[in-house]
């Protein structure tokens, strides 16, 4: 597994490269890291989920999660961005809490202008540092993004087949506030007890209603999203650490180990310690570095030009 840190252009607070992979086994960053497929295909997997992305489709890593890249039998073109939150924290203050979600892999349609603002809006910020513009008229280009991925693009929706794009209070701002602060409260507090009551009083509303909002917002209880978010961080140490299974267990919060291997079982369809046999056997088929191919630039550049929308002249 490895940690990999951003190599950041000048002092712009991120990184974006065009480039094909073959192989890009599993990492881990502090940033925010979205893929967009300019060209062919790639397979992904995030947490205990696997995807296949074509060409125009967009997936976004939030900051600590567990990815891997591979090649499918068609080449690929990907655009890489790498954008590290923090240091836009004064403009937007929960941007290292919020979760991005881009579900273009599981529509056929890929001209819903969401998806192509997204799109545009990776390929301006690229072209323009390929031109060398200035860093001034750059950051202008991400701070539309960023807002681009809080409108569209903010919360999570999680069933048994992978990540989903929740549109259900784009526009209800009480809403969507609520739920914020619910899940900034989870993942403060993901390895202890979750108070409810505590919850409910902060929120002024009842328990009740706490929790079917949540469950309306993310697809899952509020106990479901807390052991699904145990089991996906326990997943790092898992594979990279010797310690035992109970200790994995009792670190990230559960109770117990029988109940851990219950609830990684219903989302990794195997026991940690079966997990743990079948990452080291792949590990040991390939090779645990990060593997590219060798691309034309400027071609790569044109096919990027393709997604950009025009703008009218004013």
């Amino acid at each position: 597994m490895i940690v990999e840190e951003m190599n950041k252009l000048d002092s712009l607070h991120i990184n974006t490269f065009l480039c094909s992979v073959k192989s890009y086994p599993k990492h881990m960053h502090d940033f925010h890291e979205i893929i967009f497929v300019v060209d062919g295909s790639v397979n992904i997997q995030c947490a205990c989920f696997n995807y296949r992305l074509t060409k125009g489709d967009i997936f976004i890593f939030d900051t600590d999660e567990l990815h891997s890249i591979f090649e499918t039998e068609e080449e690929n073109l990907l655009l890489i961005f790498q954008l590290d939150p923090y240091p836009f924290l004064p403009l937007f203050p929960k941007l290292d809490y919020y979760d991005f979600v881009c579900d273009s892999y599981s529509d056929t349609n890929k001209s819903y202008i969401e998806l192509r603002n997204l799109q545009s809006s990776l390929a301006e910020i690229m072209l323009l540092i390929q031109h060398n513009n200035s860093k001034k008229f750059i950051e202008k280009s991400i701070i539309k993004l960023i807002e681009l991925l809080i409108k569209d693009f903010q919360f999570i929706y999680i069933d048994q087949t992978g990540y989903r794009n929740n549109s259900t209070f784009k526009n209800n701002s009480v809403q969507k506030e609520r739920i914020f602060t619910i899940l900034k409260y989870i993942y403060r507090n993901y390895k202890q007890k979750i108070d409810i009551e505590r919850l409910s009083n902060t929120l002024h509303l009842e328990k009740s209603y706490v929790s079917r909002l949540f469950k309306i917002g993310t697809g899952l209880s509020m106990t479901d999203f807390l052991c699904f978010l145990r089991v996906k961080y326990s997943e790092s140490l898992l594979i990279s650490s010797s310690l035992s299974i109970d200790e994995i267990a009792f670190k990230y919060g559960f109770s117990s180990k029988r109940y851990y291997v219950k609830h990684f079982k219903k989302w990794f369809n195997m026991k940690p310690a079966e997990y743990r046999e079948s990452f080291k056997k792949l590990m040991s088929e390939i090779p645990n570095e990060v593997q590219y191919y060798e691309i034309h630039q400027d071609a790569a550049l044109e096919s990027l030009k393709h997604f950009m929308i025009k703008k009218e002249n004013s």
